[in-house]
C-alpha cells in the first residue's frame, strides 16, 4: 500500500475525532477574528524611525540652565583700543602693543609647597650635607641647634629670584625701555636687600668664614 493510501486510511479511521474537534476549533477562530490580540497600554512604544547614514541613534543635549551657567563662568571679552600699532625701536626691535589679560593667575607651586615637613627636612640634609640634623624644623632657622641648612636654602632662593628679575631688567633695557629697567632694578634692591638680625648675621659669618 502506498503512503497516500495509509494517510487516507488513517484519516478515515479518525473521522469521528475530527468531527468532535471542529466545534471547539471554530469558536476560537471566530473570537480571534472578532477580538485581535493587542499589547497592554503600558507596553506600547512609538515606532523608531531608522537612522540615516552618518547620523547617530542617540543625541546628547544640554539644558538651558546649564548652558547659561557655563557661559556666565567664562571670562568676558573686553576689546582694547584698535589704533595701537607695533613700534620699532632704534636698534630694530619690534614692540607689539600692550595686551592686558584680566584673569586670575594659575598658582605657581614652589619647591617647599611640594614637600611635607619631614620630606623638606630630608631635602635640606641631602642638599646641604652637614648643615642640618634630624629633628630640626626645616621652616625655622633659629633654634637650640641653628639650622644652617634652612639658612642656606633661604639664601639660594633669594639669589635665584634676584637673578631672574635682573635678567628681565636687562631685557627691558635692550628693547629700549630704559625707564622700566631702572624702575625694576630699584625695586629689586628694595625687595632683596638683606636686613639680618644679630643671630642670622652670626650664622652667616660662620658659614662664610667670617665674610658677609
Amino acid at each position: 500500500m502506498t503512503l497516500f493510501g495509509k494517510m487516507s486510511e488513517h484519516s478515515a479511521g479518525n473521522s469521528s475525532l475530527n468531527v468532535l474537534m471542529k466545534p471547539a476549533i471554530m469558536p476560537l477562530t471566530v473570537l480571534i477574528a472578532l477580538f485581535p490580540l493587542r499589547a497592554p497600554a503600558g507596553d506600547q512604544t512609538a515606532p523608531v524611525a531608522p537612522a540615516s547614514a552618518g547620523q547617530t541613534s542617540a543625541t546628547h543635549s544640554v539644558s538651558s540652565p546649564i548652558s547659561a551657567a557655563i557661559i556666565a563662568g567664562l571670562p568676558k571679552y573686553k576689546p582694547g583700543p584698535v589704533d595701537e600699532k607695533p613700534t620699532v625701536s632704534p636698534d630694530g626691535v619690534v614692540q607689539m602693543p600692550k595686551f592686558f589679560v584680566y584673569t586670575e593667575k594659575v598658582p605657581a607651586f614652589s619647591e617647599r609647597d611640594l614637600y611635607s615637613k619631614d620630606g623638606f627636612a630630608a631635602l635640606l640634609r641631602k642638599k646641604y650635607p652637614g648643615a642640618s640634623v634630624r629633628g630640626q624644623d626645616p621652616d625655622r632657622i633659629e633654634g637650640y641647634v641653628p639650622n644652617y641648612g634652612a639658612l642656606m636654602y633661604s639664601e639660594d632662593k633669594r639669589l635665584s629670584q634676584m637673578t631672574h628679575f635682573k635678567n628681565f631688567a636687562d631685557i627691558l633695557l635692550r628693547v629700549g625701555d630704559v625707564a622700566g629697567s631702572k624702575e625694576l632694578n630699584a625695586e629689586i634692591r628694595r625687595t632683596f636687600s638683606r636686613h639680618p638680625d644679630m643671630f642670622i648675621d652670626a650664622m652667616d659669618r660662620s658659614a662664610n668664614n667670617g665674610r658677609r
